[in-house]
């Protein structure tokens, strides 16, 4: 799997360290201004780190589902320019077959008109 399968994931996983930091720094300036940032950060309080894991929990589903529905519509591009390159190719291919056919009708065509000059000559 390339990186560019799993860019959406990664952008998401940022965000959620960034969520992190931001909201244990938010709620140290806010409600705790005595309160260590490391610790903030590493061991919130129980209804703090649950809110959080909640907001990462969201976060995290939502960017999977976003990666998986990016892959989807990436696979479906790419299958689609290989059906256009497809029929575009057998256009071409058609309109030649045409053009051949048109071109052996018209050798039969005068292949009959030579062979009844050549009856008609002869009776």
């Amino acid at each position: 799997m390339k990186v560019n399968d799993y860019k959406i994931i990664l952008i998401g996983i940022v965000l959620i360290f960034f969520f992190w930091f931001a909201e244990a720094l938010l709620h140290i300036l806010m409600f705790d201004p005595d309160e260590n940032v490391m610790i903030n950060l590493l061991f919130p309080p129980t209804h703090e780190f649950w809110m959080r894991v909640i907001v990462v929990f969201i976060l995290v589903i939502f960017s999977i589902s976003t990666q998986k529905i990016f892959n989807k519509l990436h696979n479906m591009n790419e299958k689609l320019q290989k059906v256009e390159k497809n029929l575009r190719e057998s256009y071409d291919r058609s309109c030649f077959y045409k053009d051949l056919f048109t071109h052996d009708v018209n050798n039969i065509f005068s292949v009959i008109n030579s062979s009844a000059e050549l009856i008609s000559n002869y009776y």
